[in-house]
């Protein structure tokens, strides 16, 4: 297969693009920064330019579109981040389905249903989470705040369901991921602060993922398409030492309506429609949280 990556000289993008060169498919990989040491090519574009789009990703058979801004504050001032995101979103679906293209997997994140406002996020002032239910999965309504970054990725979910209402044949997912980490970096100093009720932590879930296992996730979909609109919340748990996902639950967020089983080993999210839909879960395991002692590891 011929996949469109975008975004393929971050973090996440170059192990997406690495990984399904490895396993044979053929990556047209673009990104605004050049990065010789990568083991594919790179094409530069920038993506804000719609003409940039067409002589890359004519004659893909699919599309993995990673290219955006990070967050809400890596480029000033902050509505350029939710202007040129929605403009490099709309030049790269727009541009795949002219083309012919009818396999899309867009990134989106968590944000997107935080409800948190950007200037808060920078200074670190969180709210109570107010999802409506429990355990989290990747149905949770939108609910973005003033946080331009998290407006974009819900923008960029709407545009894709709405284009599968009018190309019945096309197959698009939105994926949202909470922080993603290199392997080697799970020990992150972040794991470990001291749980509250406010705790941003709280809001996505208990999770994190790694790099390597967005790449496994995204190869999953982008190899098995099925036509119309899914949204998917994948995650790995950090598991809280002494204390089930319940007790964390019933301790930090007690007004949230439990709907099902939160024994499922990824915290206080439902990965059932990953494993049901593509037979996936993350290889990377669970990191536990021993807030008494400030260390982290990862369970066997």
């Amino acid at each position: 297969m011929r996949i469109f990556i975008t975004g393929a000289g971050g973090r996440i993008g170059s192990g997406v693009a690495e990984h399904l060169q490895e396993v044979g498919h053929e990556v047209v990989a673009t990104d605004v920064a050049y990065r010789p040491e990568l083991p594919f090519r790179l094409h530069l574009a920038d993506l804000c330019d719609e003409q940039a789009v067409y002589p890359l990703i004519e004659g893909c058979d699919a599309v993995i579109h990673l290219g955006n801004h990070a967050h809400a504050h890596a480029v000033r001032p902050e509505q350029k981040v939710l202007t040129q995101n929605m403009a490099m979103n709309a030049n790269v679906y727009y541009a795949a389905l002219q083309v012919g293209i009818r396999n899309i997997v867009g990134i989106s994140s968590v944000q997107a249903t935080l409800g948190y406002h950007s200037s808060r996020l920078r200074r670190g002032e969180m709210r109570v989470c107010h999802h409506p239910y429990l355990p989290f999965d990747g149905n949770l309504p939108r609910n973005t705040g003033n946080n331009s970054y998290a407006m974009s990725k819900s923008f960029g979910e709407q545009m894709l369901e709405a284009m599968t209402t009018e190309y019945a044949n096309l197959a698009a997912i939105s994926v949202r991921l909470p922080w993603v980490e290199f392997v080697k970096r799970r020990h992150n100093w972040h794991y470990f602060k001291p749980l509250e009720p406010t705790d941003r932590r709280l809001a996505e879930g208990m999770t994190y993922i790694t790099s390597d296992d967005v790449a496994t996730a995204l190869r999953a979909m982008v190899e098995q398409p099925a036509a119309g609109y899914r949204q998917y919340f994948i995650a790995q748990s950090l598991v809280v030492k002494g204390m089930t996902n319940a007790e964390v639950a019933a301790k930090y967020l007690p007004d949230l309506e439990v709907r099902g089983p939160m024994d499922g080993g990824h915290g206080l999210v439902d990965l059932s429609a990953m494993q049901r839909d593509f037979n996936w879960q993350p290889e990377h395991p669970p990191i536990e949280v021993d807030l008494a002692a400030d260390h982290v590891s990862a369970e066997a």
